[in-house]
């Protein structure tokens, strides 16, 4: 008996949704047939119960539409408004379509459609650059055979954007990057630049950053496609660099290789450093957020060589007090023979990402961030 019941309950609560589905289509065919035949008053009450419960995400969007037409053409303004805001809610980027009558089109242009604001994840792969500013050596530098060569980093970043209209917001990221490049060297020219000894040296340089770029961006409002530009400052942070150091010494026939080593060299580089940064971007609308990839140029404006460290281990009283602060320092200057340049570093970057905008329509009397701005100049000027 009791299985019987449960039977029956279960049916019943089978059966329900596709009920009431099946009831919210009749009630928006015959929503539609009104609206066709100019009985606007009886539309809100056939719609409005399955707006609560029934009608999908993209059949509501059309649902408050055709409420929202339907309570202008009948002098409604109050409920056009309600409607409006209950469409712009759901779908915060509605754009006007080319069918829509031109008093939903003067309604659309009293509201603010702008996110307040957008998060923004994204990562991808970075590239860094080398300038040499002046070059150090235990050889003739003018006889210097270095190359610095870039490798692949990675990136990884949270943004923020604060939106002042559709055009120009302003971005705020935390950026978390991996950046190497790779120095090989031949040590002991002779003074006609031959390499008679061969010493052949290779360091493979990596260093974690922690940024915090701000910059101004300019957006062009697509439909689909939003392309990009921005620039603005960037101050960055080193915590740790590393270098793999090889060395190959050759004596007539002999060689002496020295075993690759990674070696903590932070010790060396300068902490903080500060950037300008360049970039350009598009995003492409995924449903109600969006996709988009970005390039991005830092361009160093820092030496990088800390040069009041570089040779603290030779003074004694220092390296006493704390041997193993500089032993990695002293085999990669001493053992290794490394005597660096002073350089300023840039990357270039590419990156996916992942924009969630935060929506709050609204009027466009009320206060916003741009018309408090736009309302004090505008005193300003009267008082003048």
């Amino acid at each position: 008996m009791y299985k019987l019941v449960w039977l029956f309950v279960i049916i019943i609560l089978l059966l329900s949704p596709s009920k009431a589905i099946s009831q919210c289509i009749e009630d928006w065919d015959k929503a539609q047939s009104e609206f066709k035949e100019g009985h606007l008053y009886s539309i809100p009450s056939i719609l409005s119960g399955c707006l609560q419960d029934g009608f999908t995400k993209s059949e509501k969007v059309e649902a408050y539409r055709m409420l929202t037409i339907t309570y202008l053409y009948i002098d409604d303004p109050y409920g056009a408004q309600n409607s409006f805001i209950g469409l712009l809610k759901l779908d915060p980027e509605y754009r006007i379509k080319p069918t829509d009558p031109v008093e939903l089109e003067q309604l659309s242009k009293e509201y603010i459609t702008t996110p307040i604001i957008s998060w923004r994840v994204r990562g991808g792969i970075n590239y860094s650059f080398v300038s040499v500013i002046h070059t150090n050596g235990s050889g003739n530098a003018k006889l210097n055979s270095a190359v610095y060569k870039p490798l692949l980093g990675y990136n990884a970043v949270g943004s923020l954007d604060v939106h002042f209209n559709k055009l120009i917001s302003l971005g705020i990221d935390v950026d978390v990057s991996l950046n190497s490049y790779n120095y090989t060297n031949h040590l002991f020219d002779d003074l006609e630049g031959n390499q008679n000894a061969k010493d052949f040296q290779n360091f493979k340089e990596t260093g974690l950053n922690a940024s915090l770029p701000i910059y101004l961006k300019f957006t062009y409002p697509g439909v689909k496609y939003y392309p990009y530009v921005y620039g603005g400052y960037s101050p960055n942070y080193n915590i740790y660099t590393n270098s793999t150091a090889s060395y190959r010494i050759i004596q007539e026939v002999n060689e002496n290789p020295i075993e690759p080593k990674k070696l903590d060299i932070s010790l060396i580089r300068n902490r903080f450093s500060n950037s300008v940064i360049l970039g350009a971007g598009l995003m492409r609308r995924y449903k109600y957020n969006y996709i988009f990839i970005d390039v991005r140029y830092r361009l160093g404006l820092n030496k990088l060589l800390n040069e009041e460290t570089q040779f603290d281990f030779a003074d004694l009283e220092k390296y006493n007090a704390n041997p193993n602060r500089y032993k990695d320092v002293i085999e990669y200057t001493e053992i290794y023979e490394k005597i660096d340049s002073q350089f300023k570093e840039s990357d270039l970057s590419l990156t996916l990402g992942y924009v969630w905008p935060k929506y709050k329509p609204r009027k466009k009397k009320s206060v916003t961030f741009g018309g408090m701005l736009k309302e004090m100049f505008k005193k300003k000027g009267k008082d003048e």
